[in-house]
């Protein structure tokens, strides 16, 4: 039986939460920032944004895929983190992308509206990380492809942001998928 419930993707408990936010985090964030950032800038990249009630700007990194201008993330542990909920409705945000500042836009994107972007978002995303697809209960076909139908049942409640680039320069930038 499928879980219909939102995924959540809760760490084991609040002492791994506590050491990925106040150690791995900060650890991540440093050397992406870095000249150093090429080992790790391939799946991760910072975004910085203003939350909304404080008007404080905060920094988080982030795992991603890239289609085009359009870069999309999928919150781990999206239940127990708020940075996320400050792009609802879209919001101007800054990513730090292999190794470059970039103005750009973020928003939420929910399956009522945009279903077909988020399976296929989460597609690429879980091509790109298998090892994420058990996150989602998510079989593989003997092909290798993912199962259809479960790849739809789980983009029914991920949690999907679409973080649209501002007039990239394709010479400051590999612009892959």
């Amino acid at each position: 039986m499928k879980n219909t419930t939102q995924n959540t993707h809760s760490p084991k408990s609040s002492s791994s939460f506590w050491f990925i936010n106040k150690i791995a985090n900060p650890f991540v964030h440093l050397i992406l920032s870095s000249p150093l950032n090429g080992w790790m800038s391939n799946s991760l990249l910072l975004v910085s944004y203003q939350g909304r009630k404080s008007g404080k700007k905060f920094t988080v990194p982030v795992q991603y895929v890239q289609s085009g201008n359009y870069l999309y993330i999928i919150p781990g542990a999206a239940g127990q983190k708020i940075w996320w909920r400050n792009l609802r409705g879209g919001a101007p945000v800054e990513v730090t992308l292999r190794g470059h500042q970039l103005q750009a836009f973020a928003e939420v994107l929910t399956c009522e509206q945009d279903s077909g972007i988020i399976e296929e978002a989460l597609k690429d995303f879980l091509e790109r990380f298998p090892a994420a697809t058990r996150l989602y209960s998510i079989q593989a076909q003997p092909d290798g492809t993912l199962n259809e139908e479960d790849l739809r049942q789980a983009s029914t409640f991920v949690i999907l942001v679409r973080v649209s680039l501002k007039q990239v320069e394709k010479s400051r930038i590999k612009i892959s998928k």
